[in-house]
């Protein structure tokens, strides 16, 4: 028995927001401040400063720890964002390439430009993430989404959970 459930090879904005989700890492925050150690160590030697100063009976430096902290989280939600914008580049980039995608037995069955057919087998993935709306596979050359359509969510859950270990 041949199984071949076809999947919309473009995701939507909607999908693509919510493999985001389901890509970002657990350690994201520490991610992000040991990347951007250089201004948490600005921020740390203001709030010293202001320590030192409150100590010694002087006001502390309000307006230079503020546009410290207030630099830190742009800092940070331009690293974030920066992130989430190359993640999303990548998966649009697979859909682009992609005419048709279907799930069989043996893999992803892609057909691209000049009708190449490409089948990326099972093994090519090392794990899956399942959401509200897709299924994510993620793998050496990067991540993929399948969108869950009602009809086959739970056709593809089990060749997913059989094949992906």
């Amino acid at each position: 028995m041949q199984l071949a459930i076809p999947i919309r090879p473009i995701p939507t904005d909607a999908e693509i927001k919510e493999a985001i989700a389901l890509l970002r890492p657990p350690d994201l925050a520490i991610r992000l401040i040991v990347g951007n150690w250089y201004i948490c160590a600005i921020l740390l030697a203001v709030l010293a400063l202001d320590a030192y100063r409150i100590l010694r009976g002087r006001a502390a430096l309000v307006s230079l720890t503020l546009s410290v902290v207030i630099l830190l989280c742009a800092v940070f939600l331009f690293s974030y964002f920066r992130w989430a914008a190359r993640i999303a580049r990548d998966l649009r980039a697979f859909g682009q390439h992609v005419r048709e995608l279907s799930v069989e037995y043996d893999g992803l069955r892609m057909v691209g430009g000049a009708d190449v057919v490409t089948v990326m087998p099972w093994s090519a993935y090392r794990s899956w993430h399942e959401g509200k709306s897709i299924f994510l596979l993620q793998g050496r050359d990067g991540a993929v989404i399948l969108p869950a359509e009602t009809a086959n969510r739970d056709v593809v859950r089990g060749l997913l959970q059989s094949m992906i270990h």
